[in-house]
Order: structure tokens, then sequence, then C-alpha cells
């Protein structure tokens, strides 16, 4: 899987620390949010989990 995310205000390939937390919501999505740790920038991916 491959994911881009808005750079924010860092250069294109900058390795930036983050902490992870997640959920999953009452639809059945799992909520991945990836957070800056120098900054209020904050990065969510969604994945689909219930099944249809």
């Amino acid at each position: 899987m491959s994911v881009r995310l808005d750079a924010g205000h860092y250069s294109s390939g900058e390795m930036v620390r983050v902490y992870l937390t997640s959920r999953v919501t009452e639809l059945g999505l799992l909520l991945l949010q990836a957070h800056d740790t120098q900054s209020d920038l904050s990065w969510t991916i969604e994945f689909q989990v219930r099944e249809s």
C-alpha cells in the first residue's frame, strides 16, 4: 500500500517524526492518524473495515 500525504511545511523527502493514533467509527471506518511531533500538523488515513 502506498499513501501520499500533504507535506505541509516540510520539504519533499524530508523525514517527519510522528506518533500514531487509531479508532474505529460507528460506520465501520478505521481512522489512522499520524501526528507530527514538531508541530500541530496531522494526517488522517481512512480504511473501510466493515463488510458490505
